[in-house]
């Protein structure tokens, strides 16, 4: 509260204008004289402080409390997903899908959906995955949330970046559409060369992970505070403005800190398709209400409330991006051959031909230094 009355007070805007603020928020002396210590400047800085300090916040709770499902600063992942089915069938009826909780640096609580062994026979929306998901748009924060919609992100289930927020093939999807994202793979297999151009140990997915992980421990070490929602007994969060201003400067100048990181030699990336109708229509609207009311919600919009999400494979087929070299030691040793060939008529059978005519040469030369040397017996 303190951080969105100072955004209040810079931006000019009372928080009372909003609907949701105007019937439950009470600007307390408390609240007032803690905003000082924020220096607000801008919308940006204060989403930045804001979700910083609520992750911090969200993590001492999660260190006090592990379990995730009954954590009161965020949803469960019933409250979001409404319907899940998975190549047809209910996605609670089949064993090899899971649902995850992911603990994002910005945006909270993640749900992560995995199947793990799952044969894809054909392409199309038959053998994908369809989501209808509620977003509670009447529960956004003043200043702080700004769409209406979600961040979503495919990835291979062996090489995850968890950070949604600092990923770079993450997705954001709006409220009142059927949004069809069709994905195919694309592989990229690099060689690292004499100079190490790539990471062969593939530790990071790709190299935004290995600099986002970099710039963690570097603004720790830099900037004496955590860069993320962790708590670490060492460091304090970086939910001031000078902490802030610290960690913006180090990710400016983010690849003289992280020289080390690279692409990793082998990469998957899903490239995204992605097509988008609006949702729901009339002949649909009294279903949509009938699946919130068995879920326990109302709302006046659907269409700033609800989205139906498809994921599934445009082609089973893979690209690949295969690196080769580009000049061997084969192809030095022809290329010399080739010159020699071209300037002096050199072959192989040249060599062998002056490699004998050394060897008799050599011979020649014995025999007569052997002749030269004979000793001469006197008779008497």
């Amino acid at each position: 509260m303190a951080i969105l009355y100072a955004t209040q007070q810079t931006l000019g805007v009372n928080l009372m204008e909003f609907d949701k603020a105007g019937e439950t928020t009470v600007i307390t002396d408390e609240v007032k004289n803690a905003s000082a210590s924020y220096k607000v400047r801008n919308l940006r800085e204060a989403r930045d402080l804001f979700l910083r300090t609520l992750s911090n916040v969200r993590s001492e709770y999660n260190s006090l409390h592990p379990d995730k499902d009954n954590n009161p600063y965020t949803y469960s992942i019933n409250d979001v997903v409404l319907r899940c089915t998975f190549q047809g069938s209910d996605c609670g009826d089949n064993p090899s899908l899971s649902q995850n909780i992911q603990d994002d640096e910005l945006y909270g609580t993640c749900f992560e959906i995995k199947a793990e062994n799952v044969p894809v026979l054909t392409a199309g929306q038959e053998q994908g995955i369809e989501l209808m998901i509620s977003l509670d748009h009447e529960e956004f924060i003043p200043f702080i949330t700004e769409g209406i919609g979600i961040n979503t992100r495919i990835y291979d289930n062996k090489n995850k970046n968890p950070f949604l927020a600092e990923s770079s093939d993450g997705v954001k999807l709006s409220a009142g559409f059927e949004i069809n994202i069709a994905i195919s793979l694309t592989e990229y297999n690099r060689k690292p060369g004499n100079n190490a151009r790539c990471d062969n140990t593939n530790q990071f997915p790709n190299i935004l992970a290995c600099l986002e992980e970099c710039v963690r421990n570097v603004v720790s070490e830099k900037c004496g505070c955590g860069s993320t929602g962790a708590i670490d007994e060492d460091f304090e969060p970086c939910d001031k403005s000078a902490s802030l201003v610290c960690r913006k400067r180090i990710q400016q100048s983010i690849y003289s800190h992280c020289p080390d990181c690279k692409q990793p030699c082998n990469e998957k990336k899903y490239e995204q398709l992605i097509t988008m109708t609006r949702w729901p229509s009339k002949s649909t609207e009294p279903l949509v209400r009938k699946i919130l009311r068995d879920n326990n919600k109302t709302t006046p919009s659907l269409s700033e409330n609800v989205m139906l999400v498809h994921v599934y494979y445009s082609s089973l087929t893979v690209q690949s991006f295969n690196e080769e070299v580009a000049y061997t030691e084969e192809n030095f040793v022809s290329d010399i051959g080739g010159q020699l060939g071209l300037w002096i008529g050199m072959s192989v059978l040249t060599l062998a031909e002056i490699v004998e005519l050394g060897i008799l040469i050599l011979i020649g030369f014995c025999e007569t230094r052997n002749k030269d040397v004979t000793p001469v017996v006197p008779t008497g």
